[in-house]
């Protein structure tokens, strides 16, 4: 279990490229999966609103896109496309720059919020696009550091990977986006790995339920008097 921890958080981390299928555990001693820890968008923008303005533009990309932040602080101007923008390299262990592991390299749609982004993101001279404004230089892992510390003003005890990547997996997958869409969206080279990601929640799944039943309909019928007395259908 510690090691299937390890390895999990080294690749929500961006330190490896994928997790390794772990063989199930049958019988009475099985493991109990914990909950998926992520916060509400209210939240998400309560932390935000407590990170300096000239180092919001990076934090607000990872909220936008559910990016690994490693992916964030190594994210060109190259890689913005007319409709779509690609993660293509990554900052690996020793702050090396080099490309995502994968069978390839998976867009992501340009979105409106994107566009306004980068809009208003301060332009450099370098092929990245967010700039560590204290340094001119890419941000380093010190961008934990400057998380945790909004997160605690707002009183708020979550990680920057909860904050960004899994926090968008679950509003996602709650706007109605099933999990194959939602795993795309990740760019999951293993369509199982969702699972470490989101979970269905009851607020949808109520309102697809509600649809399909047609509550109103039969709120309205529970209510209307026929002019029969109850005892005619017993």
């Amino acid at each position: 279990m510690a090691l299937h921890r390890m390895l999990r958080d080294a690749h929500e981390s961006g330190h490896i490229p994928a997790m390794p299928i772990f063989p199930e555990l049958r019988g009475k001693n099985a493991v109990t999966k914990a909950p998926i820890r992520w916060i509400e968008q209210t939240d998400r923008i309560r932390i935000l609103e407590k990170i300096s303005m000239r180092h919001r533009p990076i934090f607000t990309f990872i909220m936008l896109t559910g990016c690994r932040p490693s992916e964030a602080r190594a994210f060109r101007r190259e890689d913005i496309r007319q409709d779509h923008i690609l993660f293509a390299v990554t900052f690996g262990r020793g702050e090396e720059l080099k490309e995502v592991k994968g069978k390839k390299v998976m867009p992501f749609p340009l979105t409106e919020g994107l566009i306004q982004l980068f809009a208003n993101t301060p332009k450099n001279l370098t092929p990245f696009v967010f700039l560590n404004p204290s340094t001119g230089r890419p941000y380093t892992r010190n961008l934990n550091r400057i998380f945790n510390r909004a997160a605690r003003k707002v009183g708020l005890k979550v990680s920057l990977n909860e904050f960004g990547r899994k926090s968008f997996a679950m509003q996602v997958l709650e706007a109605g986006l099933d999990k194959s869409m939602v795993s795309y969206l990740l760019r999951h080279q293993d369509p199982r790995m969702i699972d470490h990601y989101a979970e269905f929640q009851t607020r949808p799944l109520k309102g697809a339920l509600d649809k399909v039943q047609g509550f109103d309909g039969f709120a309205s019928y529970l209510t209307r008097r026929t002019g029969k007395n109850d005892a005619d259908y017993d």
